[in-house]
C-alpha cells in the first residue's frame, strides 16, 4: 500500500470527537467545540471512515437515545466532512495491525482508521480516544516506515 499525499489541512475525525460534540454534558464537550471552531477557522478538510460513522451512531444510541443518534447522522449529512469508505486493502491492513499490537485491546474500527489515515496520508486527528493516542505515543510506524508519532495528537494542539 502506498501512502497518499493529502492537503496539510487534512484531519481525521474519530468517534470520540463526534460524541463529544453531540453530548453537551461531559468533560470533552467544551474542548471539542473549541477544536471544531479552530478547525473551521483553519479551513481544515475533515475525513472520517464509514465505520466511524457506524460506531458513532451506535455510541449515541448507547449513551443517549435514538433521537440523538439520528441527530448525529443528520449533522454529518449537513457537514462538509468527507466520509471515506474503508477499502478491502484497509481491512487487510487493519487485521495486520491487530495481530501486530498484541498489547492493544482496541476495536477493529481503530486499526481500520489507522489504515485509512495511512492510505490518505493524514497525519492529524481530532480524537479523545486513548487507543489512538497510545498508538501515536508508541511511534507506530506504518508502511513506508513513516513515523506516526503525531498522527493521533488532538487537532487542537
Amino acid at each position: 500500500m502506498t501512502t497518499g499525499r493529502t492537503d496539510q489541512r487534512s484531519v481525521f475525525v474519530d468517534t470520540g470527537a463526534y460524541a463529544a460534540l453531540a453530548v453537551t454534558v461531559g468533560a470533552n464537550h467544551r474542548r471539542a467545540v473549541a477544536t471544531a471552531s479552530a478547525l473551521e477557522h483553519q479551513q481544515a478538510i475533515l475525513f472520517t471512515p464509514n465505520f466511524v460513522v457506524a460506531e458513532a451512531y451506535a455510541l449515541m444510541l448507547a449513551r443517549s437515545d435514538r433521537d440523538a443518534a439520528v441527530g448525529l447522522l443528520d449533522q454529518l449529512d449537513r457537514s462538509r466532512d468527507l466520509i471515506v469508505r474503508v477499502s478491502e486493502e484497509d481491512g487487510r491492513r487493519a487485521r495486520e495491525i491487530v495481530r501486530r499490537y498484541r498489547d492493544k485491546s482496541f476495536s477493529l474500527v481503530d486499526p481500520m482508521s489507522f489504515a485509512v489515515m495511512e492510505r490518505l496520508g493524514i497525519r492529524r486527528a481530532f480524537t479523545f480516544d486513548r487507543h489512538s493516542r497510545s498508538m501515536g505515543s508508541r511511534s507506530w510506524r506504518g508502511r513506508n516506515d513513516q513515523s506516526r508519532r503525531d498522527a493521533f495528537a488532538t487537532a487542537s494542539r
